[in-house]
């Protein structure tokens, strides 16, 4: 576990920089979802973003069990919005890289009961969701989105590593392997 802890950062960068290289997205640009000189007219609200979700995955003709995760999803990362919001933009549609960033290798490994799978479906519902704004025409690039679901496995192992860091809580250790998985890289 700790060797797993200790080359965690430099897996991250490594699949963090070829997402990036495979998305197209140049190193010193950060992927996001609106451009700083369009303001829209009218936003609909996070609620209506997700009703409208609900409605277009029953359309898809999607399973109860997928589309209720997927909507949930979503609403987690609102709730997650709201709780952060002063470090968030707090409005799905002004999400950008950094926001998931701060949830999903913080927030998310930390505070939400998760699972690596769900991880794995997490990230694909986010991409899926902006997507589908981006199809709407509400944003510009969804590879913002598109990038977290490519390091997903990263996610994994993030989750993975910190419960397994709690068996070193008591020892001498402990402060020097958080420090190494939380601290050591975080994409930027």
């Amino acid at each position: 576990m700790v060797v797993r802890i200790k080359a965690h950062p430099e897996r991250l960068r490594a699949a963090w920089a070829s997402e990036r290289w495979r998305l197209g997205l140049a190193d010193n640009k950060r992927a996001s979802t609106f451009d700083a000189n369009v303001v829209p007219l009218r936003k609909p609200s996070n609620e209506d973003l997700i009703a409208e979700w609900d409605q277009a995955l029953r359309e898809q003709g999607l399973s109860d069990n997928v589309r209720q995760r997927k909507v949930r999803h979503v609403e987690t990362f609102v709730h997650y919005l709201g709780i952060e919001g002063y470090r968030t933009s707090g409005h799905l549609l002004l999400v950008d890289e950094s926001d998931l960033q701060s949830f999903f290798f913080w927030t998310y490994v930390r505070r939400f009961p998760n699972s690596p799978s769900d991880a794995l479906s997490f990230t694909l519902d986010l991409r899926d969701f902006y997507r589908y704004q981006k199809q709407r025409g509400r944003i510009q690039d969804a590879r913002f989105a598109e990038l977290f679901y490519g390091v997903r496995d990263m996610i994994v192992e993030r989750l993975e590593l910190y419960d397994g860091l709690l068996v070193f809580v008591d020892s001498a250790d402990y402060e020097e392997l958080y420090e190494t998985l939380f601290l050591g890289y975080v994409p930027s």
